[in-house]
C-alpha cells in the first residue's frame, strides 16, 4: 500500500469521485467468503 500513487482516473475531480472509484475497488478485489 505504500507504494500506491494516486493516478488522475482514481482521484477524478472531487473527493465523491476518489472514494465511489476506491469503494469500487475494494469491492472488487475482497477475498470470497468461504
Amino acid at each position: 500500500c505504500i507504494s500506491l500513487k494516486p493516478s488522475p482516473e482514481m482521484c477524478g475531480k472531487s473527493s465523491e469521485h476518489a472514494f465511489a472509484f476506491l469503494t469500487a475497488l475494494e469491492e472488487e478485489t475482497k477475498p470470497e467468503k468461504l
